[in-house]
C-alpha cells in the first residue's frame, strides 16, 4: 500500500506551540505535521505553500521560489524534527501582503496574476507526483489532505484538484481519500488541547472524467498572454498551440462514453503531451516580470493558462493511468478488457456488454483473414455511416467497423475513410 499526505501552509512563522491530538496520541507542536507524520506513515508528503511566504528580499522570481522553499524546508528540519521524503510546491498566488520577520516589516509584496494559475498549477504538479507514485502501485493506496493551516483559497483547490485526480486513478487501481483538519487555535486558551478532525472518507474514490472537451473557442492554446504583447503571442502560439486536439478529444468521448475501439485508436503518447506541458510551464515560469520601486517589490504574470491547460493535463495523466498505447487495430480480447473500465456505470457496462455478447460474439466463425466491415459478416449489408448509431453501439457500429483473423485471434479496426466521421461523432457525445 502507497500513502501520500497533503498539506496546505501559510505563514508558519506565526505558529504556536498547541497539543495536537489524533487517534487518541498527543503530541506537542507548532504543526499538525509531526503528529499526522508519525500516525498515518505516509511514504511521502507534499507541502503546498504559497509564494507570498517568504522573510526576505530576492531578486527574481526564480530566487523568489527558492528562498520560499529553503524557508520552508529549514523550518521543517528546525521546528518539527522530521525526516522523510517531503515535496516542497510553492504555489501561485495573487494579491498584496506587507511582508514580515520578527514582527518588523521588511517590504511591500504584490503578485499580480490570473487567479486560476493557482488550480492549473497545482493539477500539473501533483498529477506529476501522482504518476510516479503510480509506477510501481499493485495494490489500494491512500491519500490524506489536511487543510489545517491552509489559506485562502489555497485548501478549497487543493481538494478541488485531488477529487478530479483520484476519480481518475479510480478507473483503474482502488484509491482512498481522506480529509483532516484541527480545531481552531486560540492564543487565549492556556494548555491548549487541539483536536485533528476527519471531516470527510472515500473509502472508494469512484471513477470520473469530465466530458468538456479541448478547443471550445476554436483553436487549441495552452497558455494565453494577459496584456496585449504581438511577440510574446507569436512565441507562446508555437509553444502551447495544440493542433490535433479533435484526436485527443476522442479520447476523453472513449472514456466518457465507453468507446472501445476508439480508446485504441486514438490513445495518447504520453511523452509526446508530457513534454509539451513541460515546456508550456517554464515558458510560463520565465514570464514572470519582478518590477522593484524601494521597499515595494511587484511580481507581474505575463501569461496564464487556459482551460485547455486542465484539460490537456487530465488527458496525460488518463493515459498513464491506463498504462497502454495506441493501436489503430485491437484484439477483440482487448475490447473486452475495455469493459473492466467502465463497470461502475450501469448504463455504459449494460451496453458495451450487450454489444460484445450479442454482435461481436457472432463474427468469430464468420471472420476470415481479410478485413471485412461488421455489417458483412453480420446483417449482410452495409449502409451509411450513422452518428447517433455509432455511440449507441459503443463505437463499434457495423459500417465503418472491420474485422479479420490473425494468427487465431479476431482483430477490429476503423475503415480510415470514415475517420473524421468517426471522430465528429466522439465529439457529439461532448458537452461543448
Amino acid at each position: 500500500m502507497k500513502r501520500l499526505l497533503i498539506t496546505t501552509w501559510g505563514d508558519y512563522s506565526s505558529w504556536s506551540k498547541a497539543s495536537y491530538v489524533f487517534n487518541s496520541k498527543e503530541k506537542e507542536s507548532v504543526s499538525t505535521l509531526p503528529i499526522l507524520f508519525d500516525e498515518l506513515k505516509p511514504d511521502k508528503v507534499v507541502i503546498i505553500i504559497p509564494e507570498s511566504v517568504i522573510y526576505e528580499k530576492f531578486s527574481s522570481y526564480d530566487d523568489l521560489i527558492q528562498k520560499v522553499k529553503e524557508g520552508c524546508s529549514n523550518f521543517i528540519s528546525e521546528k518539527l524534527g522530521i525526516s522523510g521524503e517531503i515535496t516542497i510546491i510553492v504555489s501561485p498566488i495573487v494579491g498584496n501582503f506587507i511582508i514580515k520577520k520578527n514582527g518588523k516589516s521588511l517590504f511591500y509584496l504584490q503578485i499580480d496574476r490570473d487567479t486560476k494559475d493557482f488550480y492549473n498549477f497545482i493539477l500539473y504538479n501533483i498529477s506529476k507526483i501522482l504518476s510516479n507514485i503510480l509506477a510501481d502501485l499493485k495494490d489500494k493506496s491512500e491519500v490524506y489532505l489536511d487543510i489545517s493551516h491552509g489559506i485562502n483559497f489555497l485548501p478549497t483547490l487543493t481538494y478541488q484538484v485531488l477529487i478530479e485526480l483520484l476519480s481518475l486513478i479510480a478507473y483503474t487501481k482502488s484509491i482512498s481519500f481522506y480529509v483532516y483538519n484541527s480545531e481552531p487555535y486560540s492564543r487565549d486558551i492556556p494548555e491548549l488541547k487541539l483536536h485533528i478532525n476527519e471531516i470527510e472518507r472515500r473509502e472508494k474514490m469512484e471513477p470520473y472524467l469530465s466530458s468538456n472537451p479541448l478547443g471550445k473557442s476554436g483553436n487549441c492554446r495552452l497558455l494565453k498572454v494577459r496584456d496585449k504583447d504581438e511577440n510574446l503571442s507569436k512565441i507562446i502560439s508555437e509553444i502551447s498551440t495544440i493542433r490535433i486536439y479533435n484526436e485527443q478529444n476522442a479520447f476523453i468521448s472513449s472514456i466518457v462514453n465507453g468507446l472501445p475501439l476508439v480508446f485504441y485508436t486514438f490513445y495518447p503518447n504520453h511523452e509526446e503531451i508530457s513534454n509539451k506541458l513541460s515546456c508550456v510551464v517554464d515558458k510560463w515560469k520565465e514570464t514572470h516580470d519582478l518590477i522593484t520601486n524601494g521597499q515595494k517589490f511587484m511580481v507581474k504574470s505575463r501569461l496564464s493558462f487556459t482551460e485547455d491547460f486542465k484539460i490537456f493535463v487530465k488527458i496525460w495523466f488518463a493515459s498513464i493511468i491506463f498504462g497502454l498505447q495506441r493501436n489503430a487495430e485491437a484484439e477483440l480480447k482487448k475490447i473486452k478488457e475495455f469493459i473492466n473500465f467502465v463497470k461502475h456505470d450501469g448504463l455504459k457496462y449494460n451496453l458495451l456488454s450487450r454489444t460484445l455478447g450479442m454482435d461481436l460474439e457472432q463474427i468469430k466463425d464468420k471472420c476470415g483473414y481479410e478485413w471485412k466491415k461488421l455489417g458483412e459478416l453480420i446483417t449482410k449489408t452495409v449502409g451509411d455511416f450513422d452518428p447517433q448509431n455509432f455511440l449507441a453501439h459503443a463505437g463499434l457500429e457495423y459500417n465503418v467497423t472491420e474485422a479479420r483473423k490473425e494468427d487465431y485471434k479476431i482483430k477490429l479496426r476503423y475503415d480510415m475513410n470514415y475517420i473524421k466521421n468517426i471522430i465528429y461523432a466522439c465529439i457529439e457525445g461532448l458537452f461543448r
